[in-house]
């Protein structure tokens, strides 16, 4: 299986879409959202104004924590058994970040699982087929199993929207059969769907962390 990574750019590299996992809860967390292109540093991405997530190109699957490969489900709502010890369930999709820029966040593990487990219920709520969420970053929780923790970021949909053009130009990702983009994935079957890790109770966020804005106004073109 094969993920295009292309995007609307035109430079012919990669760019990808990150959260860096940061020990504890008193940290601001929404700093630590960022973009990178192989071989070069991170830049932060300002999250204030949210982030189109494009669910209609939504995959689940495993990836190998020895080689990073990824193998990918037939659909969201089919899980594949683990191929081995080293593989970690995960997800990958692009995401417009704003500015026209677009970007692919694959990520795996505890954290990534909890996350869209979060995600998952909301995503079923689409209003529309070939609609996509605009998510807003409601701050960190807290996942854990047994004596290991984790801190996976919660994002809430704050609204729904045609998918953007800067999406819309975007090579979809190859899964060696022509994947749908005005679709969005089937409903997951029950049981299906991961379901996050029921949060522990944190802290207020910092007095500095500025509140999540209301929905952009009609007419209103971040993405």
């Amino acid at each position: 299986m094969i993920i295009d990574m292309g995007n609307n750019s035109g430079s012919g590299t990669d760019l990808y879409f990150g959260w860096a996992q940061k020990p504890g809860v008193n940290f601001n967390h929404s700093q630590v959202f960022y973009t990178n292109m192989s071989g070069q540093p991170k830049e932060v991405v300002d999250v204030s104004q949210g982030l189109v997530l494009d669910t209609t190109e939504l995959r689940t699957g495993w990836q190998d924590s020895e080689t990073n490969k990824w193998q990918f489900n037939p659909s969201v709502s089919q899980m594949q058994p683990k191929p081995g010890d080293s593989w970690k369930r995960g997800f990958a999709m692009p995401l417009a970040v704003g500015a026209g820029k677009v970007a692919m966040w694959m990520a795996s593990g505890a954290a990534a699982w909890d996350l869209l487990g979060y995600l998952g219920p909301q995503l079923s709520q689409c209003p529309e087929v070939g609609h996509v969420p605009l998510v807003m970053y409601e701050g960190p929780a807290e996942g854990r199993y047994e004596k290991f923790t984790w801190v996976y970021p919660k994002l809430k949909v704050q609204s729904w929207m045609p998918r953007p053009e800067s999406l819309s130009a975007r090579t979809a990702i190859d899964m060696g059969t022509p994947a749908p983009v005005s679709a969005m994935p089937a409903p997951p079957a029950p049981g299906m769907m991961p379901q996050a890790t029921p949060a522990q109770a944190l802290p207020p966020m910092p007095a500095s962390t500025p509140p999540a804005p209301a929905a952009p106004a009609s007419g209103t073109t971040y993405f």
